[in-house]
């Protein structure tokens, strides 16, 4: 069970603060709190006539009852949807799987700033996707770029069942940048199989996956990126928009079941001011 909430200010807040911990017990919580800002708080006051409250007394809050606290209303989306979509991994090492040299290099880059590990592949592990993989092009390190081999449903599907079975992480991120053989897949409709041979609630890979799928402003790349969009919603797939906000999101929900973990363990976190 999830609950949304979008605040600006309150008037009674220890009324305020017992609801919410009334529901957090029962709920994972969202928060957005709008007026962070000194011109936020003065829009506050003259939208709700209501105190913003500082920043750091609702950071404390969120903390102390264990509320995921979000800045805008495109992290609640990305926060929902791996709420919703992605089971929960058991830890913070990612795969991160896709096409392009510089896009594996940004996508690292983001998981690995918000908390997220991604560690490189073992010698074995990479000898077992190099039998069927050609060298050339094609860099299995982790991100694994698998650019030139993409186009190869069979071993995109081999290579993707070996990394998810790999003792040395806990879910996987595929990515595809606009511009970079989208249209092709598309297509050629390797991605709705793709993405239909990944679905979770399938139970056909043994770790949760998520899907980065860039918006673009050519309209036939457009076009073919909703068709993709679509089969990841219908096959019960996460769908971010870019490398940050799939990062951003999914460190966010791996913080929040740490905490609940803590808690359960008896860890005290503290008091709120």
């Amino acid at each position: 069970m999830k609950q949304i909430c979008s605040i600006e200010g309150i008037k009674d807040g220890k009324r305020f603060r017992r609801i919410l911990q009334e529901a957090t017990k029962e709920k994972t919580v969202v928060l957005l709190k709008g007026g962070a800002t000194e011109g936020g708080a003065r829009a506050v006051a003259g939208h709700t006539a209501a105190l913003a409250g500082s920043r750091a007394t609702w950071d404390a809050l969120c903390k102390q009852l264990r509320i995921i606290s979000v800045s805008s209303i495109e992290e609640i989306i990305d926060v929902l949807v791996t709420l919703l979509f992605l089971p929960t991994p058991r830890g913070r090492n990612a795969l991160l799987f896709g096409v392009g040299g510089g896009a594996s290099v940004l996508i690292a880059d983001e998981f690995e700033s918000r908390g997220l590990r991604v560690p490189p592949l073992p010698p074995e592990i990479i000898a077992q996707i190099r039998e069927f993989t050609p060298i050339a092009g094609n860099i299995l390190r982790n991100p694994v770029d698998y650019s030139q081999a993409t186009m190869n449903l069979e071993g995109v599907i081999k290579t993707f069942d070996i990394l998810s079975r790999w003792e040395g992480t806990d879910f996987l991120v595929t990515f595809v940048r606009t511009g970079q053989f989208t249209t092709s897949l598309i297509s050629e409709n390797h991605l709705d199989l793709l993405m239909s041979r990944f679905s979770i609630n399938q139970g056909l890979l043994p770790k949760p996956v998520a899907m980065v799928l860039e918006p673009s402003i050519l309209p036939k790349e457009a076009e073919a990126l909703l068709v993709a969009i679509r089969g990841c919603i219908s096959s019960g797939l996460p769908v971010y928009y870019s490398f940050a906000a799939a990062a951003n999101a999914i460190s966010l929900v791996l913080n929040h079941a740490e905490s609940q973990s803590q808690s359960a363990s008896g860890v005290d976190r503290g008091s709120c001011p």
